[in-house]
């Protein structure tokens, strides 16, 4: 060991730390740094100044990117921009690129519990490869970094659909229908030298195994397996959990430095307190909601150092206790921060202290909102990934009023540009815990939650088949994590009526922006639901049409054998009674299905009859289609042709870009194959 060769073991340092008198609140420092481990919790000196650091400063993110030392251009990256300053974490960020930087710590963990800073740690350090590459050429710097937000995924198996989006990297079907999404991303990356920065993992950690879906792979599954196939590409995680991976090193961070309350006296200097980050934070956050906002007495110095102990430096916690600057005072603030302390440890014991902190937080937030307004917060902690001031009144009963005080106590932020309420997911989560406590209330929100969205999609059923398929596109994709809550509550309770309103719009979605994989997900869970009742009435039509919408899928994909199935269990249920226009879609998407050409142009003249007594052109020109890709297969050239300038003409008198750009390059291929070139 004194040569430098081994280290001990952590009972062996603790032993030394016993013959060395070492004081207990330097004991994990100690043992961490006797076993070079990194140690990065807050230790509090008394009769010391806070350190100076000593290391170079975060580039301001605004500045242009300097080139990479070793391929002469600027790493590519999609990094969003930070809206405020970064504070501290300098020792921090130098010791995860001290880690990265070995090609033996290609995976590296930053843990601790939600609202401690992982994300913003983990941007800072992903800004410094950009702006700041090392003045040495070292092996494995990144051509490019990736910034990954898992925080909307529901579900382990969108994990290699999100990052296959962020890489602009297509999944593939036809050939390599054999191949999973992940086996594809895995191969893709074989070959790059690149850094993945994986925010917020830890509820993705378990695969939700869905029937048919292939081989499935929990979150830490597939960054093993990344790294296992890919060896030029570095992982750098956040989670509030271990990814339990040999190869993994676990960075765990704490709250930011903050003074000690003792040492912060009434006559104390701004100057000295003002060192700290966790100061500079409160104060920054402090202004943004008071401008001109400052400290002019010792006994505020003295409470903000307490404040700031009280939360130990949680970053969110210091936010959410600057927001209330403007109606009470710092000492105030730490009274109500005490009090909150106490009955939140009397009540969970079990959790880490840390937590209690920012649940204090939380509680003392909580008890400044009248009855109307917890209500309010309670119902609205349905949504996810944010909702529009319709939904919100639609589902929750919420006034503008409402929504503009639960703004102005932090409850909630409004964007602007989106037009959009948003609520921090840890708050979320804290009213989602009451309003689980109400099952009766949370059952009815559910069920508006699902009917407003079920209904909204049917309401684009027409413009993602038209003129308007980007807007519509557009508005789906900004609520699509209620728009799949709202679905998969429907799927859940076999509610028929949603789903039947709705399904063609998720289908269409989907399709349109090539989310083909997901689209099997979905559809094989309402499948599956649909199955498990009797397909008789309503139910069978349904159940028909979720099959359609299915087969189509696996056909594109390369699954023929799985659609050929699903078709037949289809013609099946089709020939029991139902509406006509129930039966259109299926019968359409069923026709292109069919092996016997024979039976697929009975069944697209079947749609076409339908279509017409109807009057959908979406679904005349489709089986138009259907009857001139059967003509050109059949060798009747001048038939294909003849039916396919019919669908054009459709699909343009309908505003079906996607349509006529199919119909046009079907055209080509039948001049081509009568020698018009």
């Amino acid at each position: 060991m004194e040569s430098d060769e081994r280290r001990p073991s952590r009972q062996l340092a603790m032993l030394l730390a016993q013959q060395l008198d070492i004081p207990p609140d330097q004991l994990e420092p100690f043992i961490a740094f006797a076993r070079s481990e990194a140690y990065t919790a807050e230790v509090t000196f008394p009769t010391m100044s806070a350190p100076v650091d000593e290391t170079p400063p975060i580039p301001d993110v605004t500045h242009q990117p300097v080139s990479s030392s070793l391929t002469g251009q600027p790493p590519k990256h999609n990094l969003p921009s930070e809206t405020t300053p970064f504070l501290g974490r300098k020792r921090e960020i130098a010791s995860l690129d001290e880690l990265l930087a070995n090609p033996t710590s290609r995976l590296v963990t930053i843990v601790g519990p939600g609202g401690i800073g992982k994300t913003r740690l983990a941007l800072a350090y992903a800004w410094q490869l950009i702006a700041s590459p090392p003045p040495v050429p070292r092996p494995g710097y990144p051509e490019s970094v990736y910034f990954v937000d898992l925080a909307p995924l529901r579900e382990a198996e969108q994990i290699s659909l999100t990052l296959a989006e962020t890489l602009d990297f297509r999944l593939q079907g036809g050939g390599q229908a054999q191949r999973s999404p992940e086996q594809q991303l895995v191969e893709y990356l074989r070959n790059k030298r690149l850094l993945l920065v994986l925010d917020n993992l830890e509820h993705l950690l378990t695969s939700s195994n869905v029937t048919g879906a292939g081989d499935e792979m929990d979150g830490a599954d597939l960054v093993a397996e990344i790294l296992i196939s890919a060896p030029e590409v570095s992982i750098l995680v956040t989670s509030r959990e271990h990814l339990n991976l040999r190869m993994e090193h676990v960075f765990a961070i704490d709250g930011m430095a903050f003074p000690n309350p003792e040492t912060a006296a009434p006559d104390g200097e701004l100057g000295d307190v003002a060192e700290y980050p966790a100061v500079q934070l409160f104060l920054q956050a402090a202004q943004r909601s008071q401008p001109d906002y400052s400290l002019e007495t010792g006994e505020e110095l003295s409470a903000l150092a307490r404040i700031c102990r009280l939360v130990r430096g949680m970053p969110l916690a210091l936010e959410l206790a600057a927001s209330w600057v403007d109606t009470l005072s710092l000492v105030d603030i730490v009274a109500e921060l005490q009090h909150g302390l106490d009955i939140l440890e009397a009540e969970l014991r079990d959790v880490p202290e840390r937590q209690r902190s920012i649940r204090a937080t939380f509680d003392y937030s909580w008890r400044k909102l009248d009855k109307m307004e917890q209500s309010v917060f309670v119902q609205l902690s349905i949504f996810r990934g944010g909702f529009s001031r319709p939904a919100a009144q639609a589902i929750s009963g919420a006034t503008l009023r409402e929504l503009s005080r639960l703004v102005n106590k932090s409850f909630l932020q409004f964007n602007k540009r989106r037009d959009r309420y948003q609520v921090h997911e840890l708050l979320r989560q804290y009213g989602a815990e009451r309003l689980g406590r109400e099952s009766k209330l949370e059952r009815a929100l559910s069920d508006r939650h699902s009917t407003y969205y079920c209904q909204a999609l049917a309401t684009h059923t027409d413009d993602l088949k038209g003129a308007h398929q980007q807007r519509a596109s557009s508005t789906i994709e900004a609520d699509i994590e209620n728009v799949r809550l709202a679905w998969n509550y429907a799927v859940t309770n076999k509610d028929l009526e949603a789903i039947g309103i709705s399904l063609e719009a998720l289908y269409r979605f989907y399709w349109n922006n090539g989310w083909h994989i997901q689209g099997v997900i979905e559809f094989e869970k309402a499948v599956a639901a649909l199955r498990a009742r009797e397909a008789i009435g309503k139910s069978g039509i349904v159940l028909a049409r979720l099959l359609a919408i299915l087969g189509r899928f696996y056909d594109y994909i390369g699954q023929s054998g799985k659609a050929a199935e699903v078709a037949e269990e289809c013609l099946d249920l089709l020939q029991r009674p139902a509406a006509q226009e129930e039966r259109l879609l299926p019968i359409l998407f069923i026709s292109s299905l069919r092996r016997s050409l024979e039976e697929s142009n009975q069944l697209a003249r079947e749609g076409l009859t339908l279509a017409r007594e109807i009057g959908d052109q979406w679904a005349i020109g489709h089986a138009l289609v259907r009857m001139g890709v059967n003509a050109r297969e059949e060798g009747d050239y001048e038939q294909a042709e003849q039916r396919s300038r019919e669908s054009l003409q459709q699909f343009r008198r309908n505003g079906d870009k996607g349509g006529a750009t199919f119909v046009l390059t079907f055209l080509s291929n039948v001049a081509i194959d009568c020698g018009r070139y």
